[in-house]
């Protein structure tokens, strides 16, 4: 029969402990749009992961206005007071509704206010707008400024 050291008792009772550690979820949407939903992953206290929007609304000089999910923010840097202030330039190639190949220059830009206490976040608010220019056109399609607002969700939702 073999025996733990504590040493490896103490390893056996951390790993699980670690493992099952989750980044902090928070849901919310926008108070210019109630179909518009944004949810993110606060990955520690000085970085936001995974910033998404659904069901954007997009206005275009040419196109039918639609509604669209942009590009996340991948990575948004907190500030030490709760301040975020983040922008993004991507190209997205795909099919349009008639499955022509389309290629799109978005822009996103996010800016906002986490608060908490102690800084544990648990809720957050701000402004953020998107731009969709097709390549292959040259149209333009913007999002209004839509404020956001989200706040710390329990892990099981």
């Amino acid at each position: 029969m073999k025996r733990f050291t504590p040493v490896a008792l103490l390893a056996l009772l951390i790993v699980p402990a670690v493992a099952f550690a989750a980044a902090d979820r928070f849901k919310g949407g926008s108070d210019d749009d109630d179909k518009v939903k944004v949810k993110f992953e606060l990955k520690n206290e000085d970085q936001i992961k995974d910033f998404t929007a659904k069901e954007v609304e997009f206005s275009c000089n040419e196109r039918k206005d639609f509604r669209a999910n942009p590009p996340e923010f991948n990575k948004v840097d907190v500030e030490s007071n709760g301040d975020i202030d983040q922008e993004y330039k991507i190209n997205e190639k795909g099919r349009n509704s008639e499955g022509d190949k389309v290629e799109i220059r978005f822009k996103g830009k996010l800016e906002g206010q986490l608060d908490g206490k102690k800084k544990k976040y648990d809720e957050g608010d701000g402004e953020m707008s998107f731009d969709a220019r097709y390549k292959t056109d040259g149209d333009r399609c913007e999002s209004e400024e839509l404020e956001w607002n989200a706040e710390l969700k329990d892990q099981k939702d």
